[in-house]
């Protein structure tokens, strides 16, 4: 099979041995091409192409440099060239923050309404003008819409469909917009196709739009992307604090941190003006934010000295943020098994408000048997959550426990800060002591942002 520019040589070549007028040759070619375009997915070197309705292809990097014509067409195709890195576009295009900073032209302002950065996830933004001349869609001077995340391929592509909210027919219809993403001359080359516009919208103004959208697009992530190599990654510590005589689990006794060797004492066995301290802590494992192993479950299972260093330390992560409203019961994970395989899979249920406190220990979040089951099928690394048990404690039974440990499948429990990570991208580690037959052990969880 002949690659994407290669088809469109040869469909140049039978375009110029056509007998019909030159003119209509060029629309049969930009035809072709744009379906050709559409089939590989529109990332194949097109240069700095522009794909409006009255100027299908500018300045491509065809053998035929012309203009082609096509009244038919009735979509915008725009590329630009980031010199960042593939994954880091890929994370800011599902950013909602970022959005309204980049995905808006000169002379308006962006206001994110909703954004679930999954497949199937809802999207409604405004744009409103900043000079009252301004003509919305929705309202005089405002263009809102809404839709929905069609496709997401991790670090390739994002696949949206919107529509905007309003009652004029001319304005009214579904667009698609597919952003591809390949590594051009050590950055990224973004292609972005726009199909389906309404027949009251300007494809020549839906073009400048998004030149001046990709333009900040560019700025924000080259900013980001500079700042990033001069400067360290930033660490988030996601663990509880371990004090003399706190209470992590009820039923189970606080530490007992104290001297073994004080400050005082240790003057005897020390040159003038040399002292030291020596701790004791006496504890149960299962203290502050701590990691289960498979041995906490099962006798044959895994022990922390056991444990690999690769399920515990440097993880690529993905957050799950838990409505409270839904219930304590988590059941159905937003997320796809291949969003999940391979990673740390932890869940912010904002529990850990209520650390050190009564609430903390009755009706807490928890998974269900059938989220577990999930997880593990789906390979998830580790599994984490920021609440009182990963378990429903209403009863004896843990299958979460059992479904996780029993697939070697390390659990980690009473996370705190969750909020402060944000849905991908960042690396997870909580390691804990070496200690051999025993099942848990207390960690410092911490993401390297």
């Amino acid at each position: 099979m002949c690659s994407a520019p290669g088809f469109v040589n040869v469909c140049i070549s039978m375009c110029r041995n056509m007998v019909q007028p030159f003119d209509e040759a060029l629309k049969k070619m930009a035809l072709i091409a744009t379906s050709v375009s559409k089939l590989f997915g529109a990332c194949f070197a097109f240069g700095p192409t522009v794909l409006t309705r009255s100027a299908v292809v500018r300045e491509t990097h065809f053998p035929l440099r012309t203009t082609l014509l096509s009244s038919d067409m009735n979509s915008t195709l725009v590329s630009r060239h980031i010199h960042a890195p593939r994954a880091m576009v890929y994370r800011t295009l599902l950013d909602a923050e970022a959005i309204a900073h980049w995905k808006v032209p000169d002379g308006m302002t962006c206001q994110v309404h909703e954004f679930d950065a999954r497949e199937g996830g809802s999207i409604r933004v405004s744009l409103t003008y900043d000079a009252p001349g301004g003509a919305g869609k929705t309202t005089p001077h405002t263009d809102t819409y809404r839709g929905r995340f069609a496709l997401l391929v991790k670090n390739e592509r994002v696949v949206e469909v919107d529509e905007f909210e309003t009652d004029d027919p001319a304005m009214r219809g579904e667009m698609t917009i597919t952003v591809s993403l390949t590594d051009a001359d050590g950055g990224t080359e973004l292609v972005a196709v726009h199909e389906g516009l309404p027949s009251g919208v300007s494809s020549a103004d839906n073009e400048t739009g998004w030149h001046m959208s990709l333009a900040k697009l560019a700025a924000l992530v080259e900013t980001r992307a500079s700042s990033r190599t001069t400067s360290a990654p930033r660490l988030i510590d996601v663990s509880h604090t371990i004090e003399h005589g706190m209470i992590t689990y009820k039923g189970l006794p606080a530490p007992v941190i104290c001297d073994w060797l004080s400050r005082e004492a240790s003057r005897a066995n020390y040159g003038a003006g040399t002292e030291f301290q020596i701790s004791k802590i006496e504890m149960v494992a299962n203290t502050g934010t701590y990691v289960d192993s498979p041995f906490h479950r099962y006798a044959g299972g895994k022990d922390l000295s056991e444990l690999p260093l690769e399920s515990l330390a440097n993880l690529d992560c993905v957050v799950v943020r838990v409505d409270a409203a839904a219930g304590p019961a988590i059941d159905r994970i937003p997320l796809t098994a291949k969003e999940v395989a391979g990673r740390a899979v932890l869940f912010c249920t904002d529990w850990d408000r209520h650390w050190r406190t009564e609430a903390y220990f009755e009706g807490h979040p928890f998974l269900t048997e059938r989220a577990a089951e999930w997880l593990a099928k789906a390979g998830a690394t580790l599994v984490g959550i920021d609440s009182h048990n990963i378990d429903d404690t209403a009863t004896g039974e843990r299958p979460v426990h059992t479904v996780l440990l029993g697939s070697e499948i390390p659990i980690v429990e009473h996370l705190r800060g969750l909020a402060a990570l944000p849905a991908t991208g960042s690396r997870f580690f909580a390691v804990p002591v070496k200690v051999k037959a025993m099942g848990t052990f207390p960690v410092r969880a911490f993401a390297m942002v």
